[in-house]
Protein backbone atom coordinates (compact mmCIF):
# COMPACT_ATOMS: atom_id res chain seq x y z
CA UNK A 1 0.00 0.00 0.00
CA UNK A 2 1.28 3.44 -0.80
CA UNK A 3 0.03 7.04 -0.61
CA UNK A 4 0.99 10.15 -2.51
CA UNK A 5 2.29 13.18 -0.65
CA UNK A 6 2.95 16.75 -1.71
CA UNK A 7 6.23 18.41 -0.67
CA UNK A 8 6.83 22.17 -0.79
CA UNK A 9 10.04 21.98 -2.88
CA UNK A 10 10.96 21.48 -6.54
CA UNK A 11 13.84 19.88 -8.40
CA UNK A 12 15.48 23.19 -9.24
CA UNK A 13 15.47 24.47 -5.65
CA UNK A 14 18.81 24.93 -3.88
CA UNK A 15 20.26 21.89 -2.17
CA UNK A 16 19.89 23.38 1.30
CA UNK A 17 16.14 23.81 0.83
CA UNK A 18 15.77 20.27 -0.51
CA UNK A 19 17.75 18.89 2.42
CA UNK A 20 15.76 20.92 4.94
CA UNK A 21 12.45 19.71 3.51
CA UNK A 22 13.66 16.10 3.47
CA UNK A 23 14.67 16.29 7.15
CA UNK A 24 11.27 17.69 8.11
CA UNK A 25 9.47 14.93 6.21
CA UNK A 26 11.79 12.29 7.67
CA UNK A 27 11.24 13.51 11.24
CA UNK A 28 7.46 13.55 10.74
CA UNK A 29 7.56 9.93 9.49
CA UNK A 30 9.65 8.79 12.45
CA UNK A 31 7.48 10.57 15.03
CA UNK A 32 4.28 9.17 13.48
CA UNK A 33 5.74 5.66 13.37
CA UNK A 34 6.23 5.72 17.15
CA UNK A 35 2.51 6.07 17.83
CA UNK A 36 1.37 3.83 14.96
CA UNK A 37 0.21 0.24 15.56
CA UNK A 38 2.88 -2.44 15.32
CA UNK A 39 1.38 -3.81 12.12
CA UNK A 40 1.91 -0.56 10.16
CA UNK A 41 4.81 1.21 11.91
CA UNK A 42 7.41 0.06 9.36
CA UNK A 43 6.40 2.52 6.66
CA UNK A 44 8.88 4.78 4.88
CA UNK A 45 8.84 7.50 2.25
CA UNK A 46 10.56 7.72 -1.12
CA UNK A 47 10.37 9.82 -4.24
CA UNK A 48 12.22 11.09 -7.26
CA UNK A 49 12.83 14.48 -5.68
CA UNK A 50 14.69 12.86 -2.77
CA UNK A 51 16.78 10.81 -5.18
CA UNK A 52 17.68 14.04 -6.91
CA UNK A 53 18.51 15.56 -3.53
CA UNK A 54 20.87 12.66 -2.74
CA UNK A 55 22.53 13.01 -6.15
CA UNK A 56 23.10 16.73 -5.58
CA UNK A 57 24.48 16.01 -2.14
CA UNK A 58 26.96 13.50 -3.52
CA UNK A 59 28.09 15.90 -6.24
CA UNK A 60 28.55 18.67 -3.67
CA UNK A 61 30.52 16.48 -1.27
CA UNK A 62 32.63 15.18 -4.17
CA UNK A 63 33.43 18.72 -5.30
CA UNK A 64 34.43 19.78 -1.78
CA UNK A 65 36.46 16.61 -1.28
CA UNK A 66 38.25 17.12 -4.60
CA UNK A 67 39.06 20.68 -3.57
CA UNK A 68 40.54 19.52 -0.27
CA UNK A 69 42.52 16.75 -1.97
CA UNK A 70 43.89 19.20 -4.56
CA UNK A 71 45.07 21.66 -1.93
CA UNK A 72 46.64 18.92 0.20
CA UNK A 73 48.45 17.24 -2.69
CA UNK A 74 49.58 20.58 -4.11
CA UNK A 75 50.91 21.53 -0.68
CA UNK A 76 52.75 18.20 -0.47
CA UNK A 77 54.30 18.65 -3.92
CA UNK A 78 55.36 22.22 -3.17
CA UNK A 79 56.77 21.20 0.22
CA UNK A 80 58.83 18.39 -1.27
CA UNK A 81 59.99 20.47 -4.24
CA UNK A 82 60.67 23.78 -2.47
CA UNK A 83 61.54 22.43 0.99
CA UNK A 84 60.01 25.61 2.41
CA UNK A 85 57.01 25.84 4.73
CA UNK A 86 56.51 29.49 3.84
CA UNK A 87 56.28 28.86 0.10
CA UNK A 88 53.91 25.98 0.80
CA UNK A 89 51.63 28.33 2.73
CA UNK A 90 51.74 30.91 -0.09
CA UNK A 91 50.85 28.21 -2.62
CA UNK A 92 47.84 27.05 -0.58
CA UNK A 93 46.57 30.63 -0.25
CA UNK A 94 46.95 31.25 -3.99
CA UNK A 95 45.27 27.99 -4.99
CA UNK A 96 42.41 28.65 -2.58
CA UNK A 97 41.93 32.08 -4.16
CA UNK A 98 41.86 30.59 -7.68
CA UNK A 99 39.25 28.01 -6.70
CA UNK A 100 37.11 30.52 -4.81
CA UNK A 101 37.37 33.18 -7.52
CA UNK A 102 36.57 30.81 -10.39
CA UNK A 103 33.66 29.22 -8.51
CA UNK A 104 32.21 32.62 -7.56
CA UNK A 105 32.50 33.79 -11.17
CA UNK A 106 30.71 30.70 -12.45
CA UNK A 107 27.92 31.20 -9.93
CA UNK A 108 27.75 34.85 -10.96
CA UNK A 109 27.06 33.95 -14.60
CA UNK A 110 24.24 31.63 -13.55
CA UNK A 111 25.85 28.23 -13.12
CA UNK A 112 24.32 25.67 -10.75
CA UNK A 113 25.89 22.38 -9.68
CA UNK A 114 24.89 19.55 -12.02
CA UNK A 115 26.47 16.60 -13.78
CA UNK A 116 28.26 18.65 -16.43
CA UNK A 117 29.25 21.30 -13.91
CA UNK A 118 30.76 18.68 -11.58
CA UNK A 119 32.91 17.31 -14.41
CA UNK A 120 34.04 20.83 -15.31
CA UNK A 121 34.74 21.60 -11.67
CA UNK A 122 37.01 18.57 -11.35
CA UNK A 123 39.04 19.84 -14.32
CA UNK A 124 39.05 23.35 -12.86
CA UNK A 125 40.70 22.06 -9.69
CA UNK A 126 43.52 20.45 -11.67
CA UNK A 127 44.24 23.59 -13.67
CA UNK A 128 44.21 25.91 -10.66
CA UNK A 129 47.47 24.66 -9.12
CA UNK A 130 49.64 24.51 -12.25
CA UNK A 131 51.00 28.05 -12.54
CA UNK A 132 51.65 28.46 -8.81
CA UNK A 133 53.79 25.32 -8.63
CA UNK A 134 55.88 26.49 -11.60
CA UNK A 135 56.56 29.84 -9.94
CA UNK A 136 57.52 28.11 -6.70
CA UNK A 137 60.06 25.95 -8.53
CA UNK A 138 61.56 29.02 -10.24
CA UNK A 139 61.74 30.88 -6.90
CA UNK A 140 64.02 28.28 -5.30
CA UNK A 141 66.12 27.76 -8.45
CA UNK A 142 68.08 30.95 -7.70
CA UNK A 143 70.93 29.35 -5.74
CA UNK A 144 72.64 30.83 -2.71
CA UNK A 145 71.54 33.57 -0.34
CA UNK A 146 69.38 35.97 -2.36
CA UNK A 147 67.01 38.70 -1.26
CA UNK A 148 63.35 37.84 -1.73
CA UNK A 149 62.98 40.70 -4.20
CA UNK A 150 65.74 39.22 -6.36
CA UNK A 151 64.23 35.75 -6.17
CA UNK A 152 60.79 37.06 -7.12
CA UNK A 153 62.26 39.01 -10.04
CA UNK A 154 64.18 35.92 -11.16
CA UNK A 155 61.03 33.76 -11.05
CA UNK A 156 59.01 36.35 -12.94
CA UNK A 157 61.62 36.80 -15.68
CA UNK A 158 62.48 33.14 -16.19
CA UNK A 159 59.08 31.50 -15.66
CA UNK A 160 56.62 34.32 -16.42
CA UNK A 161 56.86 34.17 -20.24
CA UNK A 162 56.34 30.41 -20.28
CA UNK A 163 53.27 30.68 -18.04
CA UNK A 164 51.82 33.48 -20.17
CA UNK A 165 52.40 31.39 -23.32
CA UNK A 166 50.60 28.44 -21.74
CA UNK A 167 47.73 30.70 -20.71
CA UNK A 168 47.51 32.11 -24.25
CA UNK A 169 47.23 28.66 -25.85
CA UNK A 170 44.57 27.64 -23.31
CA UNK A 171 42.67 30.86 -24.00
CA UNK A 172 42.78 30.17 -27.72
CA UNK A 173 41.40 26.65 -27.28
CA UNK A 174 38.63 27.93 -24.97
CA UNK A 175 37.59 30.64 -27.43
CA UNK A 176 37.28 28.07 -30.22
CA UNK A 177 35.10 25.84 -28.02
CA UNK A 178 32.64 28.68 -27.39
CA UNK A 179 31.31 28.20 -30.95
CA UNK A 180 30.73 24.45 -30.52
CA UNK A 181 27.23 22.99 -30.83
CA UNK A 182 27.29 20.67 -27.81
CA UNK A 183 26.36 22.34 -24.55
CA UNK A 184 29.14 20.60 -22.62
CA UNK A 185 31.89 22.20 -24.71
CA UNK A 186 30.29 25.63 -24.34
CA UNK A 187 30.18 25.26 -20.57
CA UNK A 188 33.68 23.87 -20.49
CA UNK A 189 34.98 26.83 -22.48
CA UNK A 190 33.40 29.29 -20.03
CA UNK A 191 34.89 27.44 -17.10
CA UNK A 192 38.30 27.31 -18.77
CA UNK A 193 38.35 31.03 -19.56
CA UNK A 194 37.42 32.01 -16.00
CA UNK A 195 39.82 29.51 -14.44
CA UNK A 196 42.80 30.64 -16.52
CA UNK A 197 41.96 34.27 -15.75
CA UNK A 198 41.95 33.67 -12.03
CA UNK A 199 45.00 31.39 -12.28
CA UNK A 200 46.98 34.25 -13.88
CA UNK A 201 45.80 36.65 -11.18
CA UNK A 202 46.48 34.12 -8.44
CA UNK A 203 50.00 33.34 -9.63
CA UNK A 204 51.21 36.74 -10.90
CA UNK A 205 49.48 38.88 -8.28
CA UNK A 206 48.69 36.86 -5.16
CA UNK A 207 51.61 34.42 -5.13
CA UNK A 208 54.36 36.72 -6.40
CA UNK A 209 53.26 39.57 -4.15
CA UNK A 210 53.37 37.26 -1.13
CA UNK A 211 56.83 36.05 -2.18
CA UNK A 212 58.08 39.59 -2.79
CA UNK A 213 56.74 40.83 0.55
CA UNK A 214 57.29 37.89 2.90
CA UNK A 215 59.27 35.30 0.90
CA UNK A 216 62.35 33.60 2.37
CA UNK A 217 65.83 34.63 1.25
CA UNK A 218 67.00 31.04 1.73
CA UNK A 219 63.95 28.86 1.06
CA UNK A 220 65.66 25.55 1.78
CA UNK A 221 67.71 26.67 4.80
CA UNK A 222 65.51 25.02 7.45
CA UNK A 223 65.42 21.72 5.59
CA UNK A 224 69.11 21.82 4.73
CA UNK A 225 70.03 22.52 8.37
CA UNK A 226 68.10 19.47 9.53
CA UNK A 227 69.69 17.27 6.87
CA UNK A 228 73.16 18.63 7.61
CA UNK A 229 72.73 17.93 11.32
CA UNK A 230 71.61 14.38 10.63
CA UNK A 231 74.39 13.81 8.11
CA UNK A 232 76.87 15.58 10.40
CA UNK A 233 76.11 13.24 13.29
CA UNK A 234 76.50 10.24 11.03
CA UNK A 235 79.75 11.61 9.61
CA UNK A 236 81.11 12.33 13.10
CA UNK A 237 80.39 8.79 14.28
CA UNK A 238 81.99 7.40 11.11
CA UNK A 239 85.09 9.57 11.60
CA UNK A 240 85.36 8.45 15.23
CA UNK A 241 85.19 4.82 14.15
CA UNK A 242 87.85 5.40 11.49
CA UNK A 243 90.10 7.17 14.00
CA UNK A 244 89.76 4.30 16.47
CA UNK A 245 90.64 1.80 13.73
CA UNK A 246 93.71 3.86 12.73
CA UNK A 247 94.86 4.02 16.35
CA UNK A 248 94.58 0.26 16.68
CA UNK A 249 96.62 -0.22 13.51
CA UNK A 250 99.31 2.17 14.75
CA UNK A 251 99.45 0.38 18.10
CA UNK A 252 99.82 -2.99 16.37
CA UNK A 253 102.63 -1.68 14.16
CA UNK A 254 104.41 -0.20 17.19
CA UNK A 255 104.17 -3.52 19.04
CA UNK A 256 105.57 -5.37 16.07
CA UNK A 257 108.46 -2.93 15.71
CA UNK A 258 109.64 -3.22 19.37
CA UNK A 259 111.43 -6.67 19.02
CA UNK A 260 113.33 -5.40 16.02
CA UNK A 261 114.61 -2.44 18.02
CA UNK A 262 115.83 -4.75 20.84
CA UNK A 263 117.56 -7.02 18.34
CA UNK A 264 119.35 -4.09 16.79
CA UNK A 265 120.50 -2.90 20.20
CA UNK A 266 121.91 -6.34 21.09
CA UNK A 267 123.65 -6.58 17.72
CA UNK A 268 125.25 -3.15 18.23
CA UNK A 269 126.36 -4.16 21.74
CA UNK A 270 127.98 -7.40 20.45
CA UNK A 271 129.82 -5.53 17.72
CA UNK A 272 131.15 -3.01 20.25
CA UNK A 273 132.38 -5.79 22.55
CA UNK A 274 134.14 -7.46 19.57
CA UNK A 275 135.92 -4.24 18.72
CA UNK A 276 137.04 -3.80 22.36
CA UNK A 277 138.45 -7.35 22.41
CA UNK A 278 140.38 -6.72 19.19
CA UNK A 279 141.90 -3.57 20.59
CA UNK A 280 142.91 -5.36 23.78
CA UNK A 281 144.62 -8.20 21.86
CA UNK A 282 146.53 -5.66 19.84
Amino acid sequence: MWFEAIVPVYYDDPYNELNRSWKKFENWIKNDAVTAPSSINKFYHSGGIWWWKDTNGQMLSTALGATAITILFSAAVVLVASRSLRLTLFSCVSIAYILAGATASLVGIGWTLGFLESVCFAILIGISCDFVIHFGHAYISFEGYRAREDRTRYATIHMGPSILAAALTTFSAAIIMIFCTLNFFKQFSQMLLLTITHAIIGSFVVYLVLCDSFGPAEPTKFYDDIISRLVGKKTASTNALDTETDNQQIKTETTKSEPSDNTNKQRSKTENEGEDSFHDSC
